[in-house]
């Protein structure tokens, strides 16, 4: 006759317990830093998603303050292409932004379903070399205060539902790099600005 093994039986249902609970062990909810554990926390933000201009260290703040501006200006949420632009903490890799040296260099955004005005805050991009806002649906005035952008060698603006008159100080070539502006199919009136290779 077969005697039952008690210890062997007490050992098999120990390992089956295991088998079971392992797998749910991390499953609770996720505590958080000085949490309770088991009470549910709103998980951390992660490491590269944008919360302020002042949060990230790609370029300066300021600079990240004028393209920010840009976005919500032109109406960002909607253009054709946003990618990245306030979702993820490196500026320089949002679409159409360029950097080098640490600052936005150049800005790439025509036919990109840009609906709004352009931002005085992009006079606070000193390193900027080249604009293209060409092809959207941007109306208002040319901000005076891209003339303070004193490396900016290319503008192109045209197609765009621009109004009023071609800023003078863009015509002023002792004191910015201006070489070439682009305003064709827009509204705007006025003289064109000395100096300046208008298309």
């Amino acid at each position: 006759m077969r005697t039952f093994d008690l210890s062997r039986f007490v050992c098999t249902l120990t390992l089956i317990w295991v088998l079971l609970a392992v797998p749910c062990i991390g499953v609770t909810a996720h505590s958080g830093r000085g949490g309770d554990p088991g009470s549910a926390q709103i998980p951390a933000v992660e490491a590269d998603e944008f919360v302020s201009c002042a949060d990230q260290a790609q370029v300066p703040t300021a600079e990240c303050a004028a393209l920010v501006a840009l976005y919500d200006a032109t109406d960002g949420p909607n253009w054709t292409d946003s990618t990245g632009w306030v979702q993820m903490d490196e500026p320089c890799s949002w679409n159409g932004v360029y950097c080098e040296g640490g600052h936005v260099t150049s800005i790439g955004l025509d036919d990109n379903g840009l609906n709004g005005t352009i931002p005085t805050a992009l006079a606070d991009l000193p390193a900027l070399t080249s604009l293209y806002l060409d092809r959207n649906a941007l109306a208002g005035s040319i901000p005076p205060e891209l003339a303070d952008l004193s490396t900016l060698e290319l503008l192109d603006l045209s197609h765009n539902r621009l109004t009023g008159g071609i800023p003078a100080q863009l015509g002023l070539q002792s004191s910015h790099a201006l070489r070439l502006l682009a305003l064709t199919a827009n509204q705007l009136g006025g003289g064109i600005p000395t100096a300046v290779s208008y298309t």
